[in-house]
């Protein structure tokens, strides 16, 4: 019975073939667009999943709290991590993770030729021996527990020791970075697409000396828990306050000069908090410090409802096209029943059809998801593939083929073998009112959902152009960035004044970030106040407003006419934070960390509030410190260019025995022609390669 079924569907889908391939068409192309929505779903809900210990692993992430806002800091305290493992029975081991993200490492390699090679590397991070422990990377060469143990052992990555040594056996090899020598200890695969956590190489936290020095105030360190059992998550959170107070408190009177009830009295607090594994990518929190930027559980969501949203319609035109179809089908229902058919033999029919019908459009939709997957991956900037050999991919298939054909198809089904063969053969036809007020209402609904589909494309679509438009208080246009230019002050004077001979420089300054990348904190008292303001802060010379077009609304902006190694320039959000109406002139006294000090310094001038974070952020408070002072350094040049094509300048620069860091643009890509500087580029990266942990060890609480 089945098969002749069968047979007569296929015959029907034959006979109707404009029909039959607007129906497979519709439906394949919808359930195309719901895979693809899907798989990225999944993937997004697949972070870290690869990992045996998921459900043990916490990361440890601390909300800050300051009198006037909240900001929660994904690294904290190195030295907290030894105090967790030896004071709370709950932890089994942890692990601290330095460095990672987008900052570059110079990494020299030197062949058996004795010819150096020097590369830029993303994503090297420092950690500690456990991290093989905690972590299910798996190791291809090299002892779990031997890999990290020692200072200057580096672990590397499958692709990075290819990359490097071919395929010769690296253990044993030596890489150069800055000054320091690594000797290969190990070899990795490489961290799946779907972990929070990137990495090319690991080297070992004892290659740090700042982490032996005890740090209970300064951010500095990724750091994960492996607990006995995940249920002693919440009751190893309840200790962490009177940790905080135990070992934090005496390093906060010590650096800020007040008592520890005071300042948290005042509105200040740190609440340590852990987070599962598994929930780190979708977290909602605007966390700083990430490895990554993360994704967005609200965005997973809207993607979930549009992929039913898609589903629905393409089901729904289905039945609208089948039941429209009503009258031609009438006698042959009108037929079959009266030479004895059963109206649940016709149902059984119709419903056939209809999953033969969503059986072929899954067909087309594999051909379509194989064709557009590229494209989508392009789209969505991930790796995602389908193993079409995986034993479950088939059978799930299958089964979601048939719900959605008896889906679509149990409609039409029960109206088309309702049909009363009487009135079909004495072609008296007339639709059941209930039945045609169903159909409009489908059909209704189905322009109602896809208003609202491209009612919320035309929207996005604004948000992209207002977000491109929107003045942000600085010029991002004809922009060129130069990463990693740590320069001594005496040499960038040089670098200057060479880059301004290039043709199509207009002008060039120099700072410790650009808009967009890492701001260092930053905590101060108004001289005569107890009360300590935090922000974020960055330094810059004289050139860097000008260049930038920043808009200095009172007072001055940083001169070569003065010594402005002790002034400071606020923004319009640290004046509110300041609390009063005229800054300018205000003394102030600076905390820094290390050596505890406290530097006075005077307000000259206050800069129109900029987006200087994600548009996403209200813009919070920020200074500018010269890059004279004692926080300053220079880290990114900005050369503004004139309007034009500029030709791609060479890997090497004259006179450099190594590659310049890679150039990057603040809007448009262009490029400048040669940059020629008689300096050693070489030693600036090594001091840089040095300074970095030391920078960000010395981070402001």
């Amino acid at each position: 019975m089945l098969l002749n079924y069968l047979k007569i569907a296929l015959r029907s889908l034959f006979k109707h073939r404009v029909y039959s391939f607007i129906n497979i068409l519709g439906l394949g192309v919808g359930l195309a667009s719901v895979c693809l929505i899907l798989l990225h779903v999944n993937f997004e809900y697949s972070y870290d999943n690869f990992q045996k210990n998921k459900d043990r692993i916490f990361k440890v992430t601390l909300e800050r709290s300051y009198p006037t806002h909240k900001t929660y800091y994904d690294i904290i305290p190195h030295s907290f991590a030894q105090v967790m493992s030896n004071d709370f029975p709950e932890v089994e081991k942890s692990v601290r993770i330095l460095g990672g993200g987008n900052n570059t490492t110079p990494v020299t390699i030197i062949n058996e030729k004795e010819e150096k090679t020097t590369y830029d590397e993303k994503g090297v991070i420092w950690a500690d021996s456990t991290f093989f422990d905690v972590f299910s990377f798996r190791l291809i060469k090299g002892e779990p527990h031997e890999v990290l143990q020692g200072a200057n052992r580096v672990v590397l990555t499958k692709s990075i020791a290819k990359k490097y040594f071919g395929n010769s056996n690296p253990l044993g090899k030596v890489i150069t970075s800055g000054q320091q020598e690594f000797k290969v200890s190990g070899v990795c695969e490489d961290p799946p697409e779907n972990s929070h956590m990137k990495f090319t190489m690991i080297v070992s936290t004892a290659s740090i000396p700042f982490l032996r020095t005890l740090n209970y105030i300064a951010f500095s360190a990724h750091t994960y828990l492996l607990l006995h059992s995940p249920s002693e998550a919440a009751e190893l959170e309840s200790k962490f306050p009177a940790m905080v107070k135990q070992y934090a408190a005496s390093q906060i009177e010590q650096s800020l000069q007040t008592s520890y009830e005071d300042y948290t009295s005042a509105g200040n607090g740190y609440r340590y908090y852990l987070r599962p594994l598994t929930s780190i990518h979708l977290d909602p929190k605007n966390i700083e410090g990430k490895f990554e930027a993360g994704g967005n559980r609200t965005v997973v969501f809207i993607l979930i409802s549009i992929a039913v949203l898609i589903l629905i319609i393409a089901c729904i035109n289905f039945m609208n096209l089948a039941t429209a179809r009503a009258t031609e089908r009438s006698k042959e229902v009108g037929v079959r029943k009266t030479l004895g058919s059963h109206k649940s033999q016709l149902i059984k029919q119709f419903l056939l059809e209809s999953v033969v019908i969503s059986l072929l459009s899954m067909v087309l939709a594999i051909i379509l998801i194989a064709f557009f997957l590229p494209y989508f991956n392009e789209l969505t900037g991930n790796h995602l593939g389908i193993d079409w050999f995986n034993s479950m991919i088939i059978p799930v298939m299958l089964i979601f083929t048939i719900f959605v054909g008896i889906l679509a198809g149990t409609y039409p089904a029960f109206i088309l073998s309702a049909f009363k063969p009487a009135t079909v053969l004495k072609g008296t036809l007339v639709s059941a009112s209930s039945s045609g007020f169903f159909r409009n209402g489908l059909v209704v609904f189905q322009f109602v959902v896809s208003i609202i589909l491209i009612g919320g494309t035309l929207t996005v679509f604004k948000q992209l152009s207002y977000v491109q438009d929107r003045d942000l208080g600085f010029d991002k246009d004809h922009m060129l960035v130069v990463d990693k230019a740590f320069l001594l002050q005496d040499q960038v004077k040089t670098f200057r004044d060479e880059a301004a001979k290039l043709p199509g420089v207009l002008d060039c300054g120099i700072g410790s970030t650009v808009p967009g990348n890492f701001f260092f904190g930053f905590q101060f008292q108004p001289k005569g106040s107890e009360e300590v303001i935090t922000t974020k802060a960055m330094s810059s010379n004289e050139d860097y407003d000008r260049v930038l077009s920043l808009n200095i609304i009172e007072g001055r902006g940083f001169s070569k006419d003065f010594d402005d190694s002790l002034s400071i320039i606020f923004n319009e959000a640290t004046v509110k934070a300041f609390g009063t109406k005229n800054p300018v002139g205000s003394k102030i006294l600076v905390n820094q960390i290390n050596p505890p000090a406290k530097i006075p310094m005077t307000v000259i001038g206050v800069v129109k509030n900029f987006n200087f974070m994600s548009l996403k952020d209200e813009i919070s408070p920020l200074v500018l410190v010269h890059n004279r002072s004692p926080f300053g350094f220079n880290f990114n040049f900005v050369l503004k260019l004139k309007g034009g094509k500029f030709k791609r300048p060479s890997r090497r620069f004259k006179n450099f025995g190594t590659k310049w860091p890679r150039a990057r643009p603040c809007n448009i890509l262009f490029w400048i022609q040669r940059l020629t500087i008689n300096t050693n580029q070489s030693k600036h990266l090594a001091r840089y390669l040095e300074f970095l942990p030391y920078w960000q060890s010395s981070l402001p609480a």
